[in-house]
């Protein structure tokens, strides 16, 4: 396994997304790569992950190739004007140099007619558009265009988006500047399937699917409304689908993944992550399998006879947390078995924090309320809160901590104890007029560290010292009331150095499942 180098990162600064990526030999030995919008790479196995070496691949903007076919680049030409156009070219790599083909011309696009359930702004067709909605000072728009530049005030700038993908059954080609769906031969690159969805620029993506009786058509407007067409190699709308169920179809961001000739597997995070397995033509759709999570990519066998897929739950994307799954067909039925996941995450250490100084003069003590615990319990329990405590000033040498608020001072809640999460300290809280008091003369909390104003770009920072307090309340009387808590270092004059967090805490019959 390759791993990149995370030179010049910040510490919580993720490395740039890898935008393409090609095998180039059945074996797995070589591919050809590009991050985000870095030059592209050509990958070659060896001992240690093997290693990577700069691709020259002038104007190149994307490409794709299906399984053991021919390559087809994305390229951004010059046109008349002196404003740039995308085309399709064939390529071929040779040596370290991406060589640039033909043109793959697409030389009509049919509109494709549905009635839509998805939200879009406008009428959709831009030829069409009246004249409040048209963009002023653009070159003419052009139906069978991938995509076209315009210059404005900050420089030029692209006016959709162009997305490539492939499969064992062709490349599939959408853009958001003119509406066109596309599907391409796997072999020869030739237009298969060629049409144009209605589309909204700044709100609509598009997706289209290979398959070998057409393409699955996915429209995702503002990341959450989704809309699944089939369209066969006529240019003929099938069947459209909207709904899983009684749910709306949502969140799909991807083209789908085709398990056979027959089915696709699209995503649908509504109430909750999982696969939907659609038949084709008809988008018929069932539940794939009762695990739970979206689908992230898959690939398969030549043949079809294998496929792995990814897929994770939407707030863990990042790639230790995806499972994977490998089907094999066996005696006409597939069977899943679970593929131990690549460890992605460093393999050393992060680099050590610069030394900086540390703060002298007073303590500069900053409090937040830790997400993991609610502000909230049944009556007549007692609830942990958890606090994250800081100091960004010079050494604190012992704290006292204040609970206050209506919350405190009408009884909502009582506060029983204070502790520091390592469970060496532990003090009761004694209340003296409006505020609950406890003292911590024997913690200390460093000095905090004196960070530039302008820290080196690329350098990561030291943390500022700190501790987790818990405080031990509990509820006494229905309702609702605010709570506040005051954390100051011992020793000093009135709140100076002291750091607040403030929440409304509820008091209910019973908590929520």
């Amino acid at each position: 396994m390759y791993r990149f180098s995370l030179s010049g990162l910040r510490r919580d600064q993720d490395p740039p997304f890898l935008s393409s990526f090609v095998m180039l030999d059945a074996q797995g030995q070589r591919a050809l790569l590009r991050r985000n919008r870095d030059t592209p790479l050509i990958w070659t196995d060896g001992e240690g992950g093997g290693a990577v070496a700069p691709c020259e691949a002038k104007g190149v903007v994307d490409f794709a190739a299906a399984p053991g076919g021919p390559l087809v680049a994305l390229t951004a030409e010059e046109a008349p004007g002196k404003r740039s156009r995308m085309l399709l070219r064939a390529a071929q790599l040779e040596g370290d140099r991406l060589v640039l083909g033909e043109e793959v011309r697409i030389t009509e696009a049919p509109r494709l007619e549905w009635t839509s359930a998805a939200p879009r702004q406008g009428g959709g067709w831009p030829e069409d558009w009246s004249e409040d909605e048209q963009e002023t000072d653009m070159p003419p728009f052009d139906p069978l265009a991938l995509n076209a530049q315009s210059i404005g005030e900050w420089g030029p700038w692209w006016r959709g988006g162009v997305r490539l993908s492939a499969n064992r059954f062709g490349i599939g080609v959408s853009t958001t500047y003119s509406g066109i769906v596309a599907v391409l031969d796997p072999k020869t690159l030739q237009p298969r399937l060629t049409a144009r969805v209605p589309i909204d620029r700044e709100h609509l993506e598009v997706f289209v699917l290979p398959v070998p009786s057409g393409a699955l058509i996915t429209l995702v407007a503002n990341l959450r409304h989704t809309e699944f067409i089939f369209v066969d190699e006529a240019g003929t709308v099938r069947a459209i689908r909207h709904q899983f169920g009684e749910e709306l179809a949502w969140g799909s961001e991807s083209p789908g993944f085709a398990w056979d000739e027959e089915t696709a597997l699209v995503s649908q995070t509504h109430s909750d992550d999982h696969i939907q397995a659609l038949t084709l033509p008809a988008l018929s759709a069932r539940r794939f399998s009762r695990e739970p999570g979206f689908l992230i990519d898959g690939g398969s066998t030549p043949d079809g006879s294998v496929h792995l897929l990814a897929r994770t739950d939407r707030h863990y994307r990042r790639p230790h947390n995806w499972r994977l799954e490998r089907w094999e067909r066996k005696d006409g039925r597939f069977v899943a078995s679970e593929v131990e996941m690549p460890d992605f995450r460093r393999s050393s250490a992060p680099p050590t924090p610069p030394a900086l100084p540390r703060v002298d003069g007073t303590p500069a003590i900053g409090v937040a309320g830790d997400h993991s615990t609610r502000w909230c319990a049944r009556i007549g329990a007692t609830t942990t809160l958890r606090l994250q405590v800081n100091n960004h000033g010079g050494v604190a040498n012992g704290l006292w901590v204040e609970l206050g608020g209506a919350a405190i001072v009408e009884r909502y809640v009582t506060v029983e104890a204070v502790a520091l999460e390592d469970g060496t300290t532990s003090t009761p809280c004694v209340l003296r007029g409006s505020v609950a008091r406890a003292e911590l003369p024997e913690v200390t909390l460093e000095a905090g560290f004196a960070v530039p104003a302008r820290a080196p770009y690329g350098e990561p920072m030291p943390l500022q010292p700190s501790l987790t307090l818990l405080l031990r309340v509990r509820a006494e009387r229905l309702g609702q009331a605010l709570m506040t808590v005051r954390i100051g270092p011992r020793g000093g004059v009135s709140t100076t150095g002291s750091g607040m967090v403030g929440r409304s805490f509820m008091i209910v019959e019973q908590e929520d499942e």
